[in-house]
């Protein structure tokens, strides 16, 4: 089972590699003597903690408004990231201890996690801490994103080109806070991407996309692309894509 373990940490879904993350560290738990190529397993854990910046990075970029559903969002990716690498972690030092400094690091007692920080950083390999800790300390996000320009490759694009990527995302639930907010800004120019999941098989991502078309300017060329799309929802299965099916309708209609 470890070559797929170690193979499902390179798939770009965060959900497949974190159930990976977990098995690899029951594995090690319940039989320590169990070889795992650690050099794959460390850099492993250097893409997560990465990525964690990056979701950080992204999440400044787009300058969403305080408590934004999208915000909340890619924290939670940003937390699930943080998790597969104390995941993986495990793999690498005595995992009671991991798991013990994971849980501290939740506490809101910040005297405990102050003292799990120090534990993870006298724990970790000296590089491996210098690059992790400071994702887990009470910085701002802005203070750990501009750590992480300064030590990792993180890339910074207008927020159209993130909302362009951030559609297209695995997670229904972030793709439905991104095609919301592509539909707050009214971006026209992303109407092929949004026009894309109008028959995704999330209702919650096909109801969003249908509202979001329905709010770009309307044209005869837009109704002469959209409203076939609109017209196959009008049977769909749920109740509120039947409904956005005929908002976009209507809404085509005056064009």
């Amino acid at each position: 089972a470890r070559p797929w373990l170690l193979e499902a940490l390179d798939d770009p879904d965060p959900d497949l590699r974190a159930e990976a993350a977990r098995a690899a560290g029951r594995i090690r738990e319940r039989h320590p003597q169990a070889a795992f190529p650690l050099t794959d397993v460390a850099k492993a854990v250097q893409d997560e903690v990465q990525q964690a910046y990056q979701t950080l990075a992204t999440m400044l970029d787009l300058e969403l408004p305080q408590g934004h559903l999208l915000q909340e969002a890619l924290h939670n990716r940003h937390r699930k990231h943080l998790g597969i690498a104390l995941r993986l972690l495990e793999v690498r030092y005595p995992a009671r201890t991991i798991q013990l400094v994971a849980s501290n690091l939740e506490s809101n007692n910040k005297i405990v996690r102050a003292n799990a920080l120090e534990v993870m950083d006298n724990l970790l390999a000296r590089d491996e801490s210098r690059l992790f800790v400071p994702l887990l300390e009470d910085n701002a996000d802005a203070a750990r994103v501009r750590f992480a320009d300064e030590n990792f490759s993180i890339q910074h694009r207008p927020c159209v080109e993130w909302l362009a990527d951030l559609v297209g995302d695995s997670d229904p639930w972030l793709k439905s806070c991104a095609l919301h907010r592509v539909r707050e800004l009214g971006i026209d120019t992303l109407e092929e991407q949004v026009a894309a999941h109008v028959a995704a098989p999330e209702a919650m991502v096909r109801e969003t996309a249908l509202l979001t078309l329905a709010s770009f300017p309307t044209s005869e060329g837009r109704r002469d692309r959209l409203a076939p799309l609109a017209e196959k929802q009008r049977e769909d299965e749920s109740p509120l894509v039947r409904y956005a099916s005929q908002v976009l309708l209507k809404h085509l209609a005056v064009a």
